[in-house]
């Protein structure tokens, strides 16, 4: 079996995350020494629905990076993404390498799992917003397994 090492819930500081996951917001940026964080500048958003606060809330820019300090070893990294106010269309890549082209709708959840190996240097998860009806990815909530 799999043993989950990490539940990220991103969004606004002010909005409680879901039980069991750690609130991410845009203001955590890697540092040097820190366990987790975004290495360029994002925002953050809550929607009215729905009530899942995983799901309600996200962090978004054009091209969001988020790394996660891990030693090496090969992991799962389940990618969860919706925006009940727009659609968007990015590409998902792991330690640079590409994994999917996502294209979301209002009211449904993106949620799938890839395999991922580290070796130095953490994991860095980086979305490509590809343009479409709105150029930003989305990214509510990440799981990393092992």
């Amino acid at each position: 079996g799999t043993t989950v090492l990490h539940r990220f819930d991103f969004g606004p500081m002010a909005v409680p995350a879901k039980s069991g996951y750690t609130r991410v917001s845009s203001m955590h940026m890697f540092v040097s020494g820190a366990p987790y964080g975004w290495l360029n500048p994002c925002d953050d958003r809550e929607r009215s629905t729905p009530a899942d606060p995983l799901l309600r809330t996200f962090t978004f820019a054009q091209i969001p990076q988020f790394r996660v300090e891990l030693v090496s070893g090969s992991y799962f990294v389940k990618v969860i993404s919706r925006d009940d106010a727009s659609p968007h269309d990015f590409a998902v890549y792991l330690q640079n390498e590409f994994k999917a082209n996502v294209v979301t709708s209002p009211f449904s959840t993106f949620e799938n799992t890839y395999p991922v190996s580290v070796t130095s240097s953490g994991l860095i998860v980086k979305l490509d917003g590809q343009g479409g009806t709105d150029v930003n990815a989305v990214i509510n909530g990440l799981e990393i397994s092992q």
